[in-house]
């Protein structure tokens, strides 16, 4: 996860509670409530048909992607978020966007084919119909090969912007190669 002191307009983000909450409806309606007042726009989606690689259901939880109305810190939007859901803020995790496409796509799985496929229409967003089609639609999946992995490796500030950009089934199929190149490529810090 990118340094919490990063100041960032574009955020993704998730609510994953370690035990399956009886009150999720209402903290997604929380959220919404806090995604209203305090951004520009916003997408969401409750994921409570994921199941873990041994088939285990993985408990319900929500995704999110949002354009804040002001650069602030990740920190700050952490502690709101984790306050207007009524959560402990180690459920709730926040980062920079590195791709707002990817980022959406990811909200219904489209580029990891062995998780739940979940409908477009199952994401709630207040962005205009023709813009967050756009938004969606905007990356198509690249044809990942080692180059491409070294050059996205490089630019990276973290392992979770490679994933946001390959995806997870794709991070899992190519994770010692960008292990050894993580390695590599960022042997100074």
């Amino acid at each position: 996860m990118a340094s919490l002191e990063t100041k960032t307009a574009y955020v993704v983000g998730f609510y994953r509670p370690k035990v399956e909450d009886e009150s999720l409806a209402e903290r997604v309606n929380a959220l919404r409530g806090w995604l209203e007042a305090s951004t520009e726009t916003y997408a969401y989606i409750v994921h409570d048909l994921d199941t873990s690689e041994d088939g285990e259901r993985v408990t319900g939880h929500v995704h999110f992607v949002y354009k804040a109305k002001e650069c602030r810190r990740l920190s700050t939007n952490l502690k709101e978020i984790s306050d207007a859901l009524g959560v402990d803020p180690l459920s709730v995790s926040v980062d920079k966007a590195s791709s707002v496409a990817a980022s959406m796509r990811y909200l219904i799985h489209k580029d990891d084919p062995q998780k739940h496929q979940y409908p477009l229409g199952n994401v709630v967003h207040n962005w205009k119909d023709d813009e967050f089609q756009r938004i969606y639609a905007a990356r198509e999946k690249k044809e990942i090969d080692f180059d491409y992995l070294l050059s996205l490796v490089r630019r990276s500030r973290n392992v979770t912007e490679v994933i946001s950009v390959i995806g997870l089934g794709a991070y899992r199929y190519w994770r010692p190669v960008i292990t050894d190149m993580w390695k590599d490529a960022h042997k100074s810090e």
